[in-house]
């Protein structure tokens, strides 16, 4: 006959008994251990989710995007104009722009933006040329080139900086193309005036944010998921490492502290 295992205590202890004291004393400092590592995970991973919302549109004016020149001529000045003017209509949910001239390619613009910036709106080398000389196969969107870094601040930046990017841009390039059409000419190619009459220039969008990608704003939430689910790993290491307090101590006193 099997013996009931909550009777027979013959051979077992308390569990707050002096010859278990070592193990017991071993085991708090272990899950101590566990406790601390779990909480700067949770905490970490919670200061990072709260860090990304918390007033994402009244500090977005701490934001500065730039603002490229690589043209010279005439559409490269008035676009610029166009962005910087937004300076003086200045708001909490609006960001700041700065005219840069230490950059002096759009690979090099790339790049600065990539490691170090926001976001930036390049006039291309050669636009006022290129919309000049107007030919077959003429492409406006060779015109304006923005670049956005959503890798840097991933709920910041898609909600609030790429469509102020895009904005500027958008507000820009139809500026431009209303002073354009005062002084448009016929071109050489009849089939080129509609597009130099409605849309002389416009812009491409590219983000140079590593990892980049639409979901960006839930991976902090996927990552608390991530460290919630680790818990299941510290539960049954716990199980496992108890192994010996079952063995030496009465079933009734783990199960209570369980």
């Amino acid at each position: 006959m099997l013996s009931n295992p909550w009777k027979s205590g013959q051979d077992r202890v308390g569990l707050f008994d002096a010859s278990l004291r070592p193990l017991l004393w071993e085991r708090l400092i272990y899950y101590i251990r566990i406790l601390v590592i779990f909480s700067t995970m949770y905490w970490i991973a919670g200061s990072i989710i709260y860090g990304a919302v918390y007033k994402r549109s009244d500090m977005t004016h701490h934001a500065t995007l730039e603002v490229v020149d690589l043209d010279g001529g005439p559409v490269g000045r008035a676009v610029a104009d166009s962005i910087l003017q937004l300076n003086s209509r200045p708001s909490d949910k609006s960001p700041r722009w700065r005219l840069r001239t230490d950059l002096p390619t759009l690979a090099a613009t790339r790049e600065w933006v990539r490691l170090h910036g926001w976001g930036a709106i390049v006039i291309n080398q050669g636009a006022s040329q290129r919309l000049q000389d107007a030919a077959a196969g003429y492409s406006p969107q060779n015109a304006v080139t923005v670049i956005n870094n959503t890798g840097r601040h991933p709920v910041t930046s898609i909600s609030y900086l790429e469509p102020a990017l895009t904005q500027a841009a958008t507000a820009a390039v139809h500026q431009f193309a209303l002073a354009h059409l005062a002084q448009l000419q016929a071109p050489a190619d009849p089939l080129l005036l509609p597009t130099l009459a409605l849309r002389p220039i416009a812009f491409t969008s590219e983000d140079v944010g590593p990892f980049s990608f639409a979901l960006a704003p839930i991976i902090c939430v996927f990552g608390f998921l991530v460290g919630t689910l680790m818990m299941v790993e510290a539960l049954i290491e716990w199980k496992m490492t108890t192994f010996l307090l079952f063995r030496r101590a009465k079933h009734w006193h783990v199960w209570a502290a369980v």
